[in-house]
């Protein structure tokens, strides 16, 4: 065990993880990707119609491939550096950059969850205990700017 300052990491960014959006239709999927001391393991659905899987780390100049049967794929002993990682079906087909990940003693990733929370009760489980006689309105507008971001409303 070295003293690297890494964890895993659950999800990256919403981006990264969902490429429904941003991707082909057909291009692979990927569910989930981990970064813990010199590896990078990439978890992945079955695909019908598919078999294998390929990943590059070199930004799609050399592929390894695996059988989506496999589920996961992983890049072990890693050197401190930065990969682009991408992914293709095993045939060659819609190669999909995943992102761009380092790996390195000065970066501490940790686990992130999305969730939606807008603290009025839709998420119970997830919201901290509050009651309704405390709440403050007027802290934020009920729209976001141009970054996506909460604007300050009246009462912030």
């Amino acid at each position: 065990m070295s003293n690297r300052k890494m964890v895993n990491v659950t999800a990256l960014l919403l981006s990264v993880l969902y490429f429904g959006s941003f991707a082909h239709q057909n291009s692979p999927q990927i569910s989930r990707i981990s970064i813990e001391e010199n590896v990078i393991t990439i978890d992945f659905p079955q695909r019908e119609g598919r078999s294998h899987i390929a990943f590059s780390k070199d930004g799609g100049e050399n592929y390894e491939s695996v059988p989506l049967s496999a589920g996961t794929f992983s890049f072990a002993d890693l050197e401190d550096d930065t990969y682009d990682i991408w992914a293709r079906w095993g045939n060659g087909e819609h190669p999909l950059k995943i992102g761009t990940y380092t790996i390195s003693p000065d970066i501490f990733y940790i686990p992130v969850t999305f969730r939606d929370f807008h603290s009025d009760r839709s998420n119970p489980e997830f919201e901290p205990y509050w009651v309704k006689a405390d709440t403050v309105k007027g802290m934020v507008q009920d729209t976001l700017d141009h970054d996506g971001k909460p604007i300050l409303g009246p009462n912030p």
